[in-house]
């Protein structure tokens, strides 16, 4: 989910009463759209609303994040029939924690010695 400035909100007054409101979607520049005089007025604010999108994902990691971390440097590896409701028990999860600590994918940064 994100929230961003949809637009600005613009409320109109006579003699001090609130006699409508308007919504400028698009323009971000509120103050640019405030006027006044003896009589009447107009004051604008930012009017923000919430996007949201529905990806793929197991519930808890959404599946492009799984599938092709930005910035890794090794081949993504496919845990067929695991996901991360039962990583703990999962005899795929424990292959690919010991390929990457154990024997460091192939390179020195992931390898740790065995305590």
């Amino acid at each position: 989910m994100e929230v961003y400035q949809a637009g600005c909100q613009c409320e109109y007054y006579d003699y001090g009463n609130l006699t409508g409101t308007q919504i400028f979607y698009g323009n971000t520049d509120c103050e640019s759209l405030e006027s006044g005089s003896n009589t009447s007025s107009v004051e604008c604010q930012p009017f923000y609303e919430v996007y949201s999108a529905t990806e793929p994902s197991d519930a808890f990691i959404l599946a492009q994040s799984a599938m092709d971390m930005p910035g890794a440097n090794y081949q993504p590896r496919v845990m067929l029939g695991s996901n991360h409701l039962q990583m703990r028990n999962d005899s795929e999860m424990e292959k690919a924690v010991n390929a990457i600590f154990l024997f460091g994918l192939g390179q020195p940064y992931f390898m740790t010695d065995v305590r």
